[in-house]
Order: C-alpha cells, then sequence, then structure tokens
C-alpha cells in the first residue's frame, strides 16, 4: 500500500521496481522506531497503564495527546493498533499490510496515520494509502459481523502540522475506490503502462527509465508555456535525483562509475566530545563566562507546551500571549490547480512586478 501514489499512476513501475533491494536511511529507521513508540504508548494508555511521557520523541506525545484529547479513543467501541491487515481482495492473494491505527465509534471507522517525515505534505483526501488501509480495517470490522457506514480517514504529520488532517467518506464510497482499485492492480499484473510525473521520485527504476527520459528532454528542448515548464519541476527533480542516487549506491556497492570519481568532502562541523558543563568548569577557569556560554529563552510554541503540560494555558494566553508576533507570510509560486486551491491569492506591495511571458 505504501507505494500505491506511485504504481497507481504509473501502472508499469511496479514491475521495473522488481529486483531492487529494499534500502533504508536515517529517516526511515527514526520514523520505525517512532512508530513503535507510539504503538508501545497507545497499547498503555489503553489499558490505563502509567508511561513516562518524558521518554519520549514530543511527536509521540503530540500524536497520542490528539488521538486521546481530539478524537477521544478511549471511548471507542473497538481500538486497534499496528494492525495487520488482509489486502487480498483488493490488490490481490497474499497481499497485506499495517495500519497505524484504528477505532470503531458505532457504525463509524475511523483510520489514522502516523507519518514523521518533514519533506512531502501528506492530505488525507487524496492518500490512497490510507484508503487501502482503511479497506482492511473494514474487512476486520466485518469479521465480526458489525457494519461500517461511515469513514473518517486522519493523517497526523506532527513535524510539519498542528493538526491532524482529516477527510471524511461513506463507506460505500470507499467500496466503490476499492472496486476501481482491483482495476489498476490488473493493468499492473499485465505490464502496465509508463506515465512520468513528480511520482518518478519514488521509483527505484526512475534512472534507467526511457519514459522518464523522453519526458524529461521534452520539457527541457522543447516550446512548451513557462507555466507548463514550471509544472514539469518536480518531475524533472526527481530524474535528477534518481540519477545522483544511482551514482552514489553504484560507488557505495564498490562499482565504480565510469566519469565519476569518489574523492574525499569537506569535514564535518567542529564539536565538542565533552557535556556543556565540563566545557564550561575547564573554559571558565580562563575565560570569561559570559562570553562562552549564552542563555536563550526558549520560542513562543515550546513555552506554549511547556505551559500547556502545566495546566497553565490560559495565563500563558493572557500574559504572553500579547507579546508574540510572527514574519508576515512570503509569496510563493504554486501551481493553479485544485490541490492548491486552500492557498490564499498574494495581495502584497506588487509595484515592479509585471507578467512574465511565456
Amino acid at each position: 500500500p505504501s507505494g500505491h501514489h506511485r504504481w497507481s499512476k504509473c501502472t508499469a513501475s511496479a514491475k521495473k521496481e522488481q529486483g531492487y533491494p529494499n534500502t533504508t536511511n536515517p529517516a526511515a529507521e527514526l520514523g520505525t522506531k517512532l512508530h513503535a513508540d507510539c504503538a508501545h504508548v497507545l497499547t498503555e494508555l489503553l489499558a490505563s497503564r502509567a508511561v513516562d511521557l518524558e521518554a519520549y520523541d514530543p511527536i509521540v506525545i503530540k500524536y497520542t495527546n490528539s488521538l486521546f484529547e481530539t478524537y477521544r479513543i478511549h471511548t471507542a467501541d473497538q481500538t486497534w493498533i499496528e494492525q495487520q491487515v488482509d489486502l487480498s481482495e483488493w490488490l490481490g492473494e497474499g497481499e497485506s499490510g499495517t495500519a497505524d491505527f484504528g477505532a470503531l465509534f458505532g457504525a463509524t471507522l475511523h483510520v489514522h496515520d502516523f507519518k514523521s517525515g518533514t519533506k512531502t505534505e501528506h492530505f488525507s483526501e487524496t492518500s490512497g494509502q490510507l484508503r487501502i488501509y482503511a479497506l482492511g480495517l473494514m474487512g476486520v470490522v466485518q469479521s465480526y459481523g458489525l457494519e461500517v457506514d461511515k469513514i473518517v480517514l486522519v493523517i497526523h504529520q506532527p513535524r510539519m502540522k498542528s493538526e491532524p488532517d482529516e477527510f471524511k467518506m461513506s463507506a460505500r464510497q470507499l467500496v466503490a475506490f476499492g472496486e476501481n482499485l482491483k482495476g489498476v492492480v490488473k493493468e499492473v499484473h499485465e505490464g502496465g503502462i509508463f506515465d512520468p510525473g513528480d511520482h518518478c521520485g519514488y521509483c527505484k527504476y526512475a534512472h534507467k527509465c526511457d519514459a522518464l527520459h523522453t519526458y524529461v528532454q521534452e520539457q527541457v528542448t522543447g516550446d512548451a508555456a513557462l507555466g507548463e515548464k514550471y509544472a514539469a519541476v518536480p518531475t524533472i527533480e526527481a530524474y535528477i535525483n534518481s540519477i545522483v542516487e544511482a551514482v552514489n549506491e553504484s560507488w557505495d556497492q564498490g562499482i565504480p562509475v565510469p566519469g565519476t570519481r569518489k574523492v574525499a568532502g569537506r569535514e564535518g562541523h567542529r564539536q565538542w566530545t565533552l557535556d556543556d558543563y565540563e566545557v564550561i568548569e575547564l573554559a571558565s577557569a580562563e575565560l570569561p563566562k559570559d562570553a562562552i556560554y549564552v542563555s536563550k529563552v526558549v520560542t513562543p510554541t515550546v513555552m506554549e507546551q511547556v505551559a500547556k503540560k502545566a495546566k497553565k494555558s490560559p495565563w500563558f494566553y493572557e500574559a504572553l500571549g500579547p507579546h508574540i508576533t510572527r514574519n508576515p507570510a512570503k509569496p510563493k509560486i504554486v501551481l493553479d490547480t485544485p490541490a492548491n486551491a486552500k492557498y490564499v491569492d498574494y495581495t502584497g506591495d506588487t509595484e515592479g512586478f509585471s507578467p512574465v511571458e511565456a
């Protein structure tokens, strides 16, 4: 299910990726750990057992707090944590997946997905992965002889968003998505059709893909309008990044790439091998203490969390709220598509601005 955003758009990518090893990176390993921590904390809290919350990453606490305070999962009829779901009906024999969290309130099924990344913003309305998990969880509920009428899809991305992203749909709409998915899966098994796009950034085959290479050539050398070229930038970047990653992986495996060299880069920044107190103790004997150690007030966001934990939120907003400011929003360019309808048009000073001729 995690690759749905790619193979549902480029149905040929699934078979082309076969044979490539699954790789990991520090961000993925951290995500795995955070998911495990979330599951443990939820399991303990739902069982009314004490948990030392200070021992966990703040985003784990933010996620679990949201589930209890906003979605009141402790009042659900049934909950599922890291639930293995059978997806054979929708993705083919033997296919399965793991739903982060699910909760049943009467005939309404809530399906929650925890995202720990900071690079890509995810939306519940367009997440095929989350809908697939919902199909699997609905099957679990129905196996108990219970019915589901409504679905609430929720994506938690605490490193990028202050609030969860939620989308509601009927069970009938979810099943319709599943039926359409069967056709996509059938096309995948038949070899699929190449369709380059920004989803190529997640494909292991991208650096070898003739369809992607041709698309990039056409966009770079063709006479498309400026706006069309701008729309192609994410796909072009995906192609470039895939080549860079392939070259690095080849060298990492001890296979030189003709025309390239692996050289020593710049050393990292210097850092202390002692903790702060040890450095201060040694340095303050010869150097002015106020010159070697600088204390700093925490940000409003951090202090707001401290106040919330101390049950002092009303005081915080009354006493400190008036003294908080933020920089105004900076203009940015986005594609004029329905997905970007949520953005407000920039109405700042446009003096000196003029339309760019394509």
